[in-house]
């Protein structure tokens, strides 16, 4: 038998972060993040699927007979600082959203030229010496979104952090309007919201369970 407040537990997470992909479409400004930045996003919006799948699978028994239904906040903290972890260790990258790629080559050369900063461009490769940087810009995702992702493990952080802030200061207002875009990733994470609390509200009375247990006093 399906469980839907498991299901609309795991879609809640996954709603949210649909709904900042629209609203960032909806800025007047592209928004830059870090790869980091972009994957703990995604791993915060896949926790609720972690949850119900391979957590509730490998589920600790024995912490469970201790800790009670609070095993559960020491296992979302453990998944917090796992995705972290991965997170910090992930390829160094650049997202733009809101850029084509050959806006964000554009942005790129003008942030280079704010930081008086020489660069070698060969195609869509991009090499700074200085800075101890080797990159390639492509296409990421659907819609106006580009990346620019290392090229080789060797890489300098700090040259990627200087990158990052001449990139954010050299952005300029879209020229032209993601309204549409925005909206149909809006529009969708309305649906799940939608699709979250209509499975809640049948089957309420047990989720009032579940909670009265989860707090209720020694």
């Amino acid at each position: 038998m399906l469980d839907l407040i498991r299901l609309s537990v795991a879609i809640l997470p996954l709603a949210a972060y649909f709904q900042v992909l629209g609203l960032i479409r909806l800025r007047s400004r592209p928004t830059l993040l870090n790869g980091a930045t972009d994957f703990f996003l995604l791993a915060m919006a896949m926790m609720g699927f972690i949850a119900i799948g391979p957590i509730e699978l490998f589920f600790p028994r024995a912490a469970y007979a201790i800790l009670g239904p609070w095993v559960w906040g020491v296992l979302i903290a453990l998944y917090f600082f796992v995705s972290m972890l991965i997170a910090l260790n992930s390829k160094l990258k650049l997202i733009a959203y809101g850029l084509d790629p050959e806006s964000l080559k554009q942005t790129i050369q003008d942030g280079l030229s704010l930081g008086q900063l020489e660069a070698h461009w060969g195609n869509d490769i991009l090499e700074i010496p200085s800075l101890g940087l080797r990159a390639s810009i492509e296409k990421a995702g659907v819609g106006k979104t580009a990346s620019l992702e290392a090229i080789g493990r060797s890489q300098n952080p700090m040259g990627w952090y200087t990158i990052e802030k001449l990139i954010a200061k050299s952005l300029k207002p879209n020229t032209t309007t993601q309204t549409a875009e925005a909206f149909r990733w809006i529009a969708l994470s309305l649906v799940l919201f939608g699709t979250s609390a209509t499975m809640i509200a049948q089957d309420l009375p047990r989720l009032k369970k579940e909670l009265a247990i989860l707090f209720e006093p020694d």
